[in-house]
């Protein structure tokens, strides 16, 4: 399946997902299979809450250490699960932030007066999930017609952040800045990798995964 047919695909079920929960599906953000990252593993996996919340339990963390801790060739559940979930065309960095609902491409479109969500309460989900599946639609439609011009919540589409930054040179070659430059506008290489997050551990200070409680869980 093509890229765009596959994001295109990617929309469909994560307008799902916030239907689904729209609907009074159980949302529990301390719950691994029924947290932000939880209802959409549930949508493109099958699995039901209680099973990927298994899943998940077998690494310690939570969603956004299993994701900075992914590797393709890993045996661990989590990540053959996350694996799954990327072979739905889903990039790492839309994973990583859709636990805290800050992917920024996502947070310029907000309706007006939402510059930030809460990410631990179902109406702000229901509000990024939608709005992420506008970004989808409309980044295909973008890389179709760059010239249309496209609306998310009465906001005109941009593509690219206005100001990119682009690291220093490593030698004194100015060709080397060019190619970062190049390297970041291109569409294909706009998922960032995840940078600059701190490791604070949020994981202990989340219900049910204290020290004591997480081992018991796992046994």
């Amino acid at each position: 399946m093509l890229l765009h047919e596959k994001r295109k695909e990617l929309a469909r079920l994560v307008r799902l997902t916030a239907k689904r929960v729209r609907e009074g599906a159980d949302y529990r953000w301390t719950n691994q299979g029924r947290c932000n990252c939880g209802h959409l593993a549930q949508t493109l996996t099958g699995l039901d809450g209680g099973q990927i919340h298994r899943i998940a339990l077998y690494s310690e963390g939570e969603w956004v250490d299993h994701v900075e801790e992914f590797c393709e060739v890993s045996n661990k559940p989590v990540s053959k699960l996350i694996q799954e979930m990327l072979s739905f065309g889903l990039g790492i960095d839309e994973l990583h932030a859709l636990e805290r609902l800050n992917l920024d491409i996502v947070v310029r479109h907000l309706p007006k007066g939402r510059r930030s969500l809460n990410f631990r309460l179902r109406e702000d989900l229901l509000i990024y999930l939608e709005t992420w599946a506008d970004v989808i639609e409309a980044e295909i439609s973008w890389y179709q017609n760059p010239e249309a011009q496209i609306f998310i919540n009465k906001k005109l589409f941009v593509m690219h952040q206005t100001r990119v930054e682009v690291p220093e040179p490593l030698d004194e070659n100015p060709a080397s800045g060019c190619e970062i430059a190049a390297f970041k506008t291109d569409f294909h290489k706009r998922r960032f990798p995840i940078k600059g997050y701190q490791r604070k551990k949020s994981y202990r200070s989340r219900l049910g995964f204290r020290k004591g409680i997480y081992f018991a869980g796992k046994t």
